[in-house]
């Protein structure tokens, strides 16, 4: 199936990558390779455990996706040979606020049962693992750190390097990365703008896709 994407920031490369394992697929992106855009300013945080919500679909998805990474790093780095740098000591988040500090107790029992661990440490325990934040306070006022909520399970990547190893992924694929091509416009199977894509146009050809996928942000 020949699949087409448009833009290659972090989200397009790696649908390039999961879809190249099994199609013919074509990414086009109007940057050259070495402007980044929203993915260059990204702070690459894998916040999922280390969130208040516990539930809905959006929260499960982020969980899915932090056990994803577990397996998807490594599978990218013997694939490439590239090494991903990435936080593996988890995140650390600073609490200014003792009710705020409570209310992790219940996330902390939710999360156990979903399968992810949280530490929830007061301002003696934080200061024991972490003395130079003695003075932490809050950004413009002198209110005092209280404790801390410890995700060991969490992560942080960077966003270019990773965005990078996935293009490099998909095109050993057989993925065609396409920068510096613009898409002027789509043809279609009807009259109609609704009906399926079947070409994406830019100013030197017509490509046939079966499927279309835009990501550009």
């Amino acid at each position: 199936m020949r699949i087409g994407i448009i833009g290659c920031g972090v989200v397009g490369a790696a649908i390039a990558f999961e879809l190249s394992q099994l199609h013919d697929v074509t990414v086009w992106d109007m940057r050259s390779q070495h402007q980044w855009g929203a993915t260059g300013a990204a702070l690459g945080v894998l916040g999922a455990a280390l969130s208040l919500k516990l539930k809905g679909k959006h929260l499960q998805l982020r969980l899915d996706s932090l056990k994803l990474f577990e397996t998807l790093i490594p599978k990218l780095e013997d694939l490439t040979g590239v090494p991903m740098p990435h936080n593996r000591q988890g995140i650390l988040q600073l609490c200014f606020d003792e009710q705020e500090l409570h209310r992790w107790f219940k996330t902390q029992d939710v999360r156990a049962k979903q399968g992810f661990q949280l530490e929830i440490w007061n301002r003696d325990q934080l200061l024991q693992a972490h003395p130079h934040l003695q003075s932490a306070h809050l950004a413009d006022t002198e209110k005092p750190v209280v404790g801390a909520i410890y995700s060991p399970q969490d992560r942080q990547i960077a966003p270019v390097a990773f965005t990078q190893v996935l293009i490099k992924a998909a095109q050993i694929n057989g993925a065609e990365i396409r920068y510096q091509t613009p898409v002027n416009h789509f043809r279609t199977s009807g009259l109609d703008l609704r009906q399926q894509v079947i070409h994406v146009c830019t100013d030197t050809a017509d490509h046939p896709v079966d499927w279309l996928i835009v990501s550009a942000g």
